[in-house]
């Protein structure tokens, strides 16, 4: 039978969802597909939509099998039944919302109960409805929950997703009885390649993977360039060549040729490799900016998968030359021509297949009379192209110490979460720069933004469409961060440990500031679902190599799970700068009034809610009280403080204070409330606070037991607000009580002295070191220079060849454009367009400005004109020179 017949994969053209609970709402370009009730009460149906190959009669269709990935099960102990049904009309999943969406044309065609867990795959056989529709160029299926009034909601993987091989598609099985059915059309053969591609995205990286690691490992290069050339292609001389000069002109490239021999590489120039399989080099490539030299429509299917390629699409013969030539073909050929940055062409004959693209050059394959070689013109347009200077912004991580972790500023990269762990970080970073080591630290972000706060790197691991709004976003910020720093990093430090799910890069450490999952979103009913919900936690404590955990919370519960896990944590408690953080002068006494401190972020896992409810009660009957909230949240938190603000006016007072200035909160202060409700380790605010000489009232919740002695050093309480009630006026009514609780509380603190943590980090991170033998280390971040303009560049400035070449020297470099917004699709690694009103979080190392903006934004070191941009163009390194600019550290 399998002689009989062959087996194609369509793509799904068109796929959204509508939401009841927001009827008007259309759903565009979204990454997933969801279906079924959730328990917030939203009801979701999603809308696909395919294009059937015109020459796929209905005869020949023996199976037609609609196949999709859960990206998200809520319910997966639970088998809930999903039904396909046929759509009566087309619709657009930009405009299609619950209010206007086309009504079911019959019957349900096909349903399949659903327990399975996320990246498992959904089939359900709709022969019958695809049998009726396939002399119709295109047909809408919808996916219902058929148990609509139960919790039922699953997500699917969409056409958008980045994951090509988990996207909708149709699998027909067709009788083989046409050569018109040849699995060799252009669309079967790049939808086949590219799923095979993809598939090296989403496992660790391979041995061969690995070798191409270790081969560029110690290369020194400013851009990537590649070249993929299919097997089945005609081999050209005019892309090697290119690749060639590229590479004597200081790039790292790749000449991948396709064959079915193992894998092998080799450098056949300086900094020229090379390979057979690209796949290997993918995953290794996919996270950086780099050039693509496309000469086949056919390379696409490898290069659509990098989100940050500068594209040059070089025309080489006439498409109809090829045997895969199709109007699918032609219409490739043409989204290429629109993408490309660069287009090209090898003689006047195929300059018709480039009309499309005035700016298209038709490039000979010699050096010319004048010496103009043809890769002058593309090396010319990279450098007066903003997008063509983000190949020589790529971050260098070798040598470096890495850490992945969450938030230490919001998505954007504009405001700094000074909370416990973000300090954390702070103080790690010190330690590492004393001992000769870089650290940066990699997050989630919205866009490919890079910030530099008090020395430190922080760089967001947005690639692409990858988003935080994304679906399973964590898993796919993971996997950059692996990409990026495997087997190139110094050390990995994953913060929070759980980060290093799925996939650990080595050699690697894992932090627990405390146990974060003891959430008010568990209970006894969901106890069988415990493991799967968990695995993340489980699971990345299994992946780090060692745990370090700030109390012994953490620890002992992990033990109860995992007896050798528990073995394998080391406790490492939080800490308190005892110099930094002394008491008041007689701090002990206790004066008219009486300041009552919330020191931390102002949500409901702190306790906030529990403080402002009982507020009026003590400041009603304790008129020397004074509440004082200091710490930053969101308005939807904050706006409940300002309410209690204006209620007790010079009684109840809010402001946030940078981490510097916070002992002077403590100095002021009589009792700290550290009221944590869930997700608590031993907590800095409450070191800090006993510290200073404050009586600390806490919970019993995570590490506080570690550091609050009941009624010793502090008082600890049930996590409700009646108990905090009655905790605060037992001290405002035992106001000797209250003193020697604040004795004893510094008394407490002198157990925790940074010292020992700085002491312990060292040997720690000496020892991580020695293991990896002589890894070349960075010993300093590279420059800072910011560029003040008052326009972005248009193709005639020169700005571009002093930009390229700072970038390509490794500095840091700021653009911030006064008449424009700022421009995050332009901003990559070490190229950052920054909004002309943003806070500077650290200073530059030189500063320069256009004549035309210059006086706006003194002091300026160089006024940027045309005259001088003129002579670095003649003479770039004696300019540069000239300036006595900082030096990049190796």
């Amino acid at each position: 039978m399998s002689e009989m017949v062959q087996v194609h994969w369509i793509s799904g053209v068109q796929s959204t969802f509508i939401d009841k609970a927001m009827p008007n709402q259309s759903f565009d370009q979204v990454d997933d597909l969801r279906v079924g009730l959730s328990h917030h009460g939203s009801l979701y149906r999603t809308f696909l939509r395919f294009e059937l190959p015109e020459h796929i009669a209905n005869s020949q269709i023996w199976l037609a099998t609609l196949v999709l990935t859960i990206n998200i099960n809520a319910y997966p102990n639970y088998a809930k039944e999903y039904g396909v049904f046929s759509v009566d009309g087309n619709w657009e999943q930009g405009t299609v919302t619950w209010n206007n969406h086309p009504p079911i044309k019959e019957g349900l065609v096909a349903s399949v109960l659903i327990e399975d867990q996320m990246n498992s795959t959904v089939e359900w056989d709709i022969s019958p409805i695809i049998k009726k529709l396939v002399n119709k160029s295109t047909w809408n299926l919808e996916i219902r929950s058929l148990n609509e009034y139960e919790n039922s909601l699953v997500s699917f993987f969409s056409q958008h997703s980045d994951f090509p091989d988990r996207q909708p598609f149709l699998r027909l099985v067709v009788e083989k009885s046409s050569p018109a059915l040849s699995d060799d059309t252009f669309q079967a053969v790049y939808a086949a390649k590219q799923k095979y591609y993809s598939s090296f995205l989403s496992n660790p990286l391979t041995a061969e993977s690995l070798e191409i690691l270790g081969m560029i490992n110690n290369k020194n290069y400013q851009g990537i360039v590649v070249y993929t050339e299919d097997e089945d292609a005609k081999p050209l001389q005019r892309p090697k060549q290119f690749l060639q000069a590229l590479t004597e002109r200081g790039y790292l490239g790749f000449f991948c040729k396709s064959t079915k021999d193992n894998f092998k590489i080799e450098e056949i120039a300086n900094n020229l490799f090379m390979l057979n399989k690209p796949e290997y080099l993918l995953p290794i490539l996919r996270s950086q900016s780099l050039a693509v030299l496309c000469t086949d429509v056919l390379q696409m299917s490898w290069a659509d998968l990098l989100p940050h390629k500068f594209l040059w699409y070089d025309v080489v013969e006439p498409l109809e030359l090829s045997s895969r030539y199709d109007r699918q073909m032609l219409e490739k050929h043409n989204a290429i021509l629109k993408e490309a940055d660069f287009v090209s062409y090898s003689g006047n004959q195929l300059k018709k297949y480039v009309a499309a693209r005035a700016d298209a050059i038709n490039l000979s394959n010699q050096i010319n009379n004048q010496g103009t070689s043809p890769v002058d013109a593309f090396t010319s347009v990279v450098k007066t192209n903003p997008k063509g200077w983000t190949l020589f912004s790529n971050i260098d991580v070798r040598g470096k110490i890495n850490v992945m972790t969450e938030t230490f500023f919001n998505f954007e990269g504009k405001e700094f979460y000074s909370g416990g762990a973000e300090r954390y970080l702070l103080d790690l970073a010190d330690v590492c720069s004393q001992l000769g080591y870089v650290m940066s630290i990699y997050q989630y972000g919205n866009f490919p933004w890079v910030r530099r706060f008090r020395n430190i790197d922080v760089i967001s691991l947005a690639r692409g469409s990858l988003t935080t709004s994304s679906t399973d976003a964590s898993q796919r910020f993971n996997r950059q961060f692996y990409e990026q720093v495997q087997e190139r990093s110094l050390l990995n430090i994953y913060s929070a440990f759980y980060q290093a799910h799925p996939l650990g890069a080595t050699p690697n450490i894992g932090i627990s500031h405390g146990v974060s999952w003891d959430n008010p979103f568990y209970k006894m009913q969901y106890i069988n679902q415990f493991a799967s919900h968990n695995s993340r936690y489980l699971m990345g404590a299994k992946i780090c190599e060692q745990l370090i955990s700030v109390d012994t919370n953490t620890a002992n519960w992990f033990q109860t799970i995992d007896y050798e896990l528990g073995q394998k944590i080391k406790v490492i408690s939080n800490y308190v700068d005892l110099e930094t953080f002394s008491p008041r002068e007689n701090f002990e006494q206790i004066g008219d009034k009486i300041v009552i401190l919330y020191p931390r972020r102002l949500y409901e896992a702190r306790g906030l809610y529990m403080v402002l409810e009982i507020v009026d009660d003590i400041l009603g009957q304790f008129p020397q009280v004074e509440f004082h909230f200091v710490g930053k949240g969101f308005e939807q938190d904050t706006k409940h403080v300002i309410k209690k603000e204006k209620k007790w006016p010079g009684r109840v007072k809010w402001y946030s204070l940078p981490p510097e200035e916070m002992p002077s909160a403590y100095k002021g202060a009589d009792i700290s409330l550290i009221p944590t409700l869930y997700s608590e380790g031993t907590s800095l605010s409450c070191l800090e606070a006993m510290a200073c000489g404050n009586a600390v009232i806490a919970t019993r919740v995570g590490g506080l037991t570690d550091l609050v002695i009941d009624r010793f050093n502090g008082l600890r309480i049930e996590p409700n607000a009646t108990a905090l009630l009655q905790a605060i006026r037992y001290l405002l009514h035992n106001q000797e009580t209250l003193s020697t609780l604040k004795k004893h509380a510094r008394m407490v603190a002198e157990a925790f002295p940074k010292t020992h943590w700085v002491a312990e980090w060292t040997k720690l991170i000496q020892q991580r070191a020695k293991e990896q033998g002589d890894t070349p280390r960075i010993a300093a971040n590279p420059p800072l220079v910011k560029i003040y303009l008052k326009n972005i560049p248009d193709e005639n400035s020169k700005i571009g060849y002093l930009i390229t070449t700072l970038l390509s020297r490794g500095h840091l470099v700021y653009l911030q454009v006064k008449d424009l917004p700022t421009k995050p699709d332009l901003s990559f690694g070490r190229i950052q367009w920054i909004d002309w009103q943003e806070e500077e979080l650290a200073s530059p190392d030189f500063v320069m400005a256009e004549d035309a903006i210059a006086e706006e934004v003194k002091p300026v070191q160089l006024i940027l004109t045309e005259t001088w941009l003129h002579k670095f163009c003649q003479t770039p390194e004696s300019s540069l020179m000239e300036l006595a600019l900082p030096s990049v550290a190796n």
